[in-house]
């Protein structure tokens, strides 16, 4: 399966993983609360494009942005 088949949350925490960063770790770096990336994660909200912009820096993986 590859990551155009994926959610857009379901990549993030792969990607997020991939990094080695945890949920709360990375929560930190983005200074958002752990609720609102894990309803990112969730797949609840989509982020704006500023957001993945943001945490495109610290990621090693790009995440692409939703359609």
């Amino acid at each position: 399966m590859n990551s155009d088949e994926l959610s857009f949350g379901r990549t993030l925490m792969m990607t997020r993983q991939h990094s080695k960063y945890t949920i709360h770790e990375f929560a930190q770096l983005m200074n958002m609360k752990l609720r609102d990336l894990e309803k990112l994660e969730g797949d609840m909200v989509l982020p704006e494009k500023k957001t993945i912009a943001k945490m495109n820096r610290f990621l090693n993986k790009k995440l692409p942005y939703p359609k």
